[in-house]
């Protein structure tokens, strides 16, 4: 069985954290939850975790300033920004800075349940290919390989050969 990923959930709302935290453990992810945006960046820099989903205002250290360190510290976790005071410029420089992806509140829970499977997804994929841009996940081999494969050897195989740079038949 797959392990579920981990998602890092920094809200200095609780009520909301919590509701999105329930939301998330019934979806099948594992989650923390942090309200300040340092705590979030303590913990995802000794924590292992998948995503980083937080939101753009945080006490201790904002949401963009988060994203960047995150960014400079993690470059391979995939990070989320949420926000109800979100702008076209705001979402620009989250992207910038190396936001995964920019959701503004409120949102579809449904929507949000997918974009974080698809940025656990992606930041397991960036860790396979060998990215030596520092960070403690270089070279980490796909967590969740059975899932992508569905199990079959062939799928296993063609895989495993694309992470050694060959090329599918």
């Amino acid at each position: 069985m797959p392990q579920a990923a981990h998602i890092l959930l920094i809200d200095d709302d609780t009520s909301l954290a919590a509701n999105l935290c329930d939301v998330l453990k019934e979806d099948g992810f594992k989650v923390t939850v942090c309200n300040r945006g340092d705590e979030g960046l303590r913990r995802a820099n000794h924590d292992e975790c998948d995503v980083a989903l937080t939101d753009l205002r945080l006490p201790g250290l904002g949401g963009l300033e988060l994203v960047k360190q995150l960014h400079e510290t993690q470059p391979r976790l995939p990070v989320v920004l949420m926000t109800a005071h979100g702008t076209i410029e705001t979402a620009i420089e989250a992207t910038k800075l190396g936001a995964y992806d920019y959701l503004q509140k409120p949102f579809e829970m449904q929507g949000l349940i997918c974009v974080l499977h698809r940025a656990a997804e992606a930041g397991t994929v960036r860790d396979c290919r060998g990215d030596t841009r520092g960070g403690r996940n270089s070279l980490r081999p796909p967590k969740r390989l059975e899932q992508w494969t569905g199990g079959r050897a062939a799928s296993r195989h063609l895989w495993r050969g694309r992470q050694q740079g060959r090329s599918p038949p």
